[in-house]
């Protein structure tokens, strides 16, 4: 209900929910410079963390549900025309294998566009579904 006064625990989530990209975007400036610097175990740290972090904070997702399955499949509920769920699950491959295989994949400027832009598309349908 609109009017409904917040609790103070409503207040602060609706606070880090309408903070989320911005915090995101700003882990993902120190990414930026992180690949710029060519530290790239950095910049997909920093990545992984703007990531994670966004999805908790606008959708309050719970740290132990941070799983790639339980991801993919909330994000999969969220719109029919774009399958943010692949989106999501393309980043985290390359972070993951840049982080613990044996190779660093070829273009990590990719992984930032797709980075930003999937934070970016997250944000435009969360406004789009509350006008």
């Amino acid at each position: 209900m609109k009017g409904a006064p917040q609790s103070d625990k409503e207040q602060d989530k609706e606070v880090r929910r309408n903070n989320a990209a911005r915090l995101a975007l700003s882990k993902m400036e120190k990414a930026r410079e992180s690949m710029e610097l060519e530290q790239q175990e950095n910049f997909y740290v920093e990545t992984a963390f703007a990531i994670h972090g966004y999805l908790q904070e606008k959708y309050d997702i719970a740290t132990e549900d941070l799983r790639k399955d339980f991801v993919a499949a909330f994000l999969s509920t969220l719109d029919n025309q774009t399958d943010y769920a692949s989106m999501y699950l393309n980043i985290m491959a390359k972070t993951d294998l840049a982080l613990y295989g044996a190779s660093q994949p070829a273009d990590i400027s990719a992984t930032y566009q797709n980075s930003i832009s999937f934070i970016s598309d997250l944000e435009l349908l969360s406004s789009e579904k509350v006008t």
